[in-house]
Formats: C-alpha cells, structure tokens, sequence
C-alpha cells in the first residue's frame, strides 16, 4: 500500500497507527492489507506499532510478521491496543516469516507483540487452524496480553528461547475439551510462561522435545486431560504459583527429567480417584520434586500425587507433603499400595502439640521417623494393655537390622510412675535405665508390636514415644 498523505506520527517520531495505512476497524471492511503494510512499514524502519482500542478488524488471510535481526534493548513493540481481531475464515491469524525455514536460519530480537482479542466468524464455532505461528523468536521477545474464545490452539512457538509468553487466554465457551491450547515444538529454553490459561482442551501446554531453564508460573489449567505434556527431556524447569482443577493429569514427563521442581500450586483433585498431579515414564536420570507448599483440595488419597509406582527408577522423585491436622495413626503410615517404597516421601503432619516427619527414603515403611517433638496421649502407638501385660502396637513394619528407640512412661498400681528407656536392635533389648520390667518384641508379619510384664495393675494410657530410627 502507498500513502497518499504522510502522517504526523510517523514524522514526530510516535508510534505509527495502522489507521495511517488505511485500516478502518469497523468489523466489516478487510483490513489485512492494511495492517500487514503497517507492520512491514515498522519492521523495514525500526518503529512502533499501535491499533485503535475498541476497533474490530475483519481479517481475510494470514499476517506475516517480518524476521528482525537487530539485537538491542529497545526492539520494536507491536501493541494494537485491545483492539479485535475478527477472522473472515478458520485461518491463521499472525505468523512469523521464518516459520517452516530450517531452524536457526531466521532468527529474530526483540519483537513485542500483543495486545488484541481473537473473534471466530461465528460465536461458538471453534477455529482449528493455530492462531499464532512463531519461530525463532529469541532475546527480548515478548507475546503478551492477547485473547480468545473457541480457538483450539492460540500459539504454537517453534524453537523460541529467552521468550517471554505472558497473560495469554483462551477457552472454549462449549466446554468441550478440545485440541492443545500452547504447543512448544523443538527445543525451549530460558523461557517464561506467565499468566497463560488452558481451559476445557485435551492438552493444555505440549511441549515436543528438550525444555531447559524454564520458568511456569501463575498459569491455569482447568477442564483438561492432560495439563502439561513434557514429551523430551526438562532440565532445571520450575511450576509454580498456578491453578489446576478438573484434569486426569495434571503434569506428565514422557522422557528424563534432569531436575523439575513444583511448588506453591493449587491443586483441587474434585473427589477424583483417578486425577494425579504427576505422572512420569521411570527412567534413571528422573529428578522431580513436589514441595510441600503445594496445596491439594478435595484429593481421595495420596495415591492422587503419583500415577506411576514404579520399585527400580523411582529414586529421584521427591515428595514433600504436609497435613496440617492428624486424624489418626493412619496419617503416619506412609502408604507403599498408594505410592512407590523408592520415592523419598517427606510428609510433615501437625497434631495438637507436636509434630510428626514421616520418612520413605531409607526404610520401608517408616512410620514416624524424625520428630521434633514426642508423642503424647498415646498417639505414637495403639496402646492395647491389660491387667498386668504391656502390649503396645505401632505401625512399624519387621525388620531384622533396625533400630527402635523406646522411651515410655507407664503408671503402675500401688508403685506410681515407672520408665523403660532402651533401644531394640532386630529382637535384642539395650537397656538405658529402665526403672521396672525389661520389655520384649513381638514381631508379626505386618507389625511390630512391644511388650512386657509387670506383675502388678496398669494404669492406661501410657504416655511416651516409639520411634524406628
């Protein structure tokens, strides 16, 4: 397109408007000429770019967004405004000129790009053409502030690093879950997603091959299959801040994971025995940590953090979980039908005045732990004592090699207060200054159960602790 008429803005040195290229924004006349000269114009001169708020555009054919080599702190900022983009047809809406070129050969600096809302042709009508195509978009890049309603897949970047992809939103007004909302093909790296929603899709975030460096946060999933879709390897990745509801899974690694940490999300499971936060193909490099500020709603049981109880590759899985109220015993039991005996299961679970550190790492089963404080009111063991028999069953699984620490209290009738202090190692009793009967191990094939005779009447509860160390 020529111009007629040189604007002002573009000799005061303002950002130029796509009115000075004869768009008009009435959601009727086609406006794609018009705005692809705008944007050469910008491109072809290192200038700004602005659209009219409130203008609707009708677009008729895909937007080429030029290659911009030049690498400095300004870039060029295509901002249109809050304006709308109203496809003509189930078309690509903006797409980079390197997209489909051999990876690497049309790199582009400092694009920032955004600003607009996605009409359909038809409301409720769902568009299956990728509304953005990007590729090679690196240092200072930044797609923000853009949205949309009934498009299957909003952006699809292609081997893009140092990306900033921020307050992107998109849902389908059915909800139908439909197609993959961001598609991450090729390699990305050092890349920030922020404020991105994937609503009622099959997958919400699909990444094809290698993520390294990456940080996800205060993104949303909701209404998806799969929220996100590691399908190569992820080194050093963090998710975090962001919300999950109505999902199968919500995180799945199909390759090695050099190191991925989720943390301070909200999980709601919605009463869901089969939604899992993670799930992951078992291999020997898997380095995933759930922290224990992750918060998980209406979950069944902790069988809903992992999918995969793998017994050989499960080393590197870390799971930080923390209850702030103990119903029962059964919360100090680390549960190995619900989750693998290799996964390091770190769960903190607070009572009225203590707190337990239940432990998977190195024994199997460990039903305490390390604790800051002792057990009171009989909490560390199911005290089933009669007449004169001390019979104290805990939740620690047999084993000839470990260690159990004992420090009891008991009250005996006519005598008062009386200790065993001491430690079993396997079955063998090592006194440390008991002050009555010396106690014995029972060992059945679930649990280890501890005993002794007094010879004169229990007062119960006894009071005190039993740890496996």
């Amino acid at each position: 397109m020529s111009l007629t008429k040189v604007s002002y803005s573009m000799l005061a040195g303002s950002p130029v408007n796509v009115t000075d290229f004869g768009a008009i924004g009435n959601g009727t006349t086609d406006d794609t000429a018009a705005i692809q000269a705008a944007i050469n114009y910008c491109f072809t001169n290192d200038k700004n770019l602005i659209g009219a708020t409130g203008a609707t555009y009708l677009i008729s054919a895909t937007i080429i967004i030029p290659q911009r080599l030049e690498l400095n702190f300004a870039g060029i900022s295509i901002d249109f405004c809050e304006a709308n983009f109203k496809l003509a047809s189930d078309i690509t809406l903006f797409k980079s000129a390197s997209w489909n070129s051999t990876l690497g050969s049309m790199n582009s600096f400092g694009i920032h790009f955004g600003g607009f809302t996605i009409l359909v042709p038809t409301p409720g009508t769902v568009i299956t053409s990728e509304a953005l195509q990007i590729q090679d978009w690196h240092q200072n890049c930044t797609i923000q502030n853009i949205t949309a309603l009934d498009v299957s897949t909003i952006l699809s970047s292609n081997n893009c690093f140092y990306c900033f992809f921020d307050n992107i939103q998109t849902q389908i007004s059915s909800g139908v879950q439909t197609g993959t909302r961001f598609k991450f093909t090729n390699s990305h790296n050092l890349n920030k997603l922020s404020r991105l929603q994937a609503a009622s899709s099959v997958i919400g975030y699909y990444f094809s091959s290698g993520v390294t460096a990456c940080q996800i946060t205060n993104v949303s999933i909701e209404g998806c299959t799969t929220g996100f879709s590691f399908i190569g390897t992820v080194y050093d990745a963090v998710i975090e801040n962001s919300y999950f509801e109505g999902f199968d899974t919500a995180v799945y690694f199909g390759s090695n994971v050099g190191g991925v940490t989720l943390k301070n999300n909200y999980v709601n499971f919605l009463n869901s025995a089969t939604a899992y936060f993670v799930d992951y193909v078992p291999l020997p490099l898997n380095n995933i940590k759930i922290c224990d500020d992750n918060f998980f709603q209406s979950m069944v049981s902790d069988a809903n953090i992992i999918k995969t109880l793998d017994e050989v590759y499960s080393q590197g899985v870390t799971v930080q979980r923390f209850k702030t109220a103990m119903v029962s015993l059964s919360d100090l039991v680390v549960d190995n039908t619900e989750i693998s005996s290799k996964v390091d299961w770190q769960k903190k679970v607070s009572g009225t005045s203590m707190l337990a550190n239940v432990v998977n790492k190195y024994i199997t089963g460990n039903y305490s732990g390390q604790m800051t404080g002792g057990y009171d009111a009989a909490h560390g063991f199911v005290d089933g004592s009669s007449g004169v028999n001390m019979y104290l069953v805990t939740n620690i699984m047999p084993s000839a090699t470990q260690i159990i620490y004992v420090n009891i209290q008991i009250n005996l009738s006519g005598i008062g207060l009386v200790y065993i202090r001491g430690q079993f190692v396997g079955t063998h009793w090592v006194d440390l200054n008991s002050s009555y009967a010396v106690p014995y191990i029972t060992a059945p094939a679930t649990t280890v159960q501890i005993n002794a005779v007094f010879g004169v009447a229990i007062s119960t509860p006894i009071f005190g602790e039993i740890r496996l160390i």
